[in-house]
């Protein structure tokens, strides 16, 4: 239920967009992911993943005075970045791939951590934009959650259906309407509008110390850390065995991994005495062996 959960306040100047585009008295709360969450979390596949994760968010976040169709995708991308450093105690970086060093041609793996990522904060608004060959102007918005049934393979062509601002026309229909200059000049410029996550990095090869200039495109089937639903259900047990307590869904997640952190304390204390018991044991033995040995020689 609602009171079981501590919420904390978003500040709006912490989000992307700095709350620019929406109502002066939207406000944002949230909560942790809880045990349930990350159950739910645990069936995303590339075709579901938005979906489950919008559904996550309403459950963790309270959203005042702002329609949760209206939030923006770079300010939703920093609440899933939000709720993956603060419920992950562990878990709250992105291993990446390199497959190929620019300087020594090798692989190598590379971690970013939410902390490292700098973001591109929106200054203003976004202006009308003129179409130099039709002389038309037309207006732009940041794309929101709304704009995702927007969908296409070409990614820039998709970034544009979601940020026209054409009033009642479906943006499908007045981008065919384009001539070819004007539609890529409107997908150039949508693409260079960059607000959100910077995901350019420069991960330090660890066999010549270059660094490489990579992109990371992070799908939103990647957000989360991957649990396996035998796995959740496996540490829940393993706690309430070790530790005494009944796990119940609603348990906060960073809860759950301190508990089992002092489950594996108890569960190591339990070992080395153990092993000190039958090391005392075998000495005892041994003591017992050759104080028989010595009467029955002396015999």
């Amino acid at each position: 239920m609602e009171e079981q959960h501590n919420y904390l306040e978003i500040k709006m100047e912490e989000l992307p967009s700095r709350g620019i585009m929406y109502s002066k008295d939207a406000q944002i709360l949230g909560h942790f992911l809880t045990i349930a969450d990350v159950k739910f979390i645990s069936l995303i596949t590339p075709e579901n993943a938005s979906p489950i994760i919008d559904s996550v968010l309403r459950r963790c976040f309270k959203f005042k005075c702002l329609p949760y169709e209206s939030l923006l995708l770079c300010d939703r991308q920093y609440l899933i970045f939000w709720l993956r450093a603060n419920s992950y105690l562990t878990e709250n970086g992105y291993q990446i791939n390199i497959k190929k060093c620019s300087s020594c041609g090798q692989g190598y793996t590379g971690t970013i951590q939410l902390d490292d990522i700098d973001i591109n904060y929106l200054e203003n608004g976004i202006n009308p934009i003129i179409l130099p060959q039709a002389q038309m102007r037309v207006g732009l918005k940041l794309p929101n959650v709304e704009s995702l049934k927007y969908k296409d393979e070409d990614k820039k062509l998709e970034l544009a259906l979601r940020m026209l601002d054409v009033g009642t026309r479906d943006p499908r229909d007045f981008i065919q309407e384009l001539s070819a200059y004007d539609y890529t000049y409107l997908l150039d410029y949508c693409s260079s509008i960059n607000v959100g996550f910077d995901m350019h990095f420069h991960p330090a090869c660890p066999h010549c110390h270059t660094e490489n200039d990579i992109y990371a495109e992070i799908g939103e089937e990647n957000y989360f850390a991957s649990h396996d639903l035998h796995d959740i259900l496996k540490m829940t047990t393993y706690i309430t065995k070790n530790v005494g307590v009944q796990i119940p869904d609603s348990m906060s997640w960073p809860e759950l991994e301190t508990l089992r952190d002092v489950s594996d304390e108890i569960v190591k204390a339990e070992n080395e005495e153990n092993a000190k018991q039958e090391s005392k044991a075998k000495a005892k033995a041994a003591a017992m062996a050759a104080q028989h040995h010595a009467t029955s020689f002396h015999k």
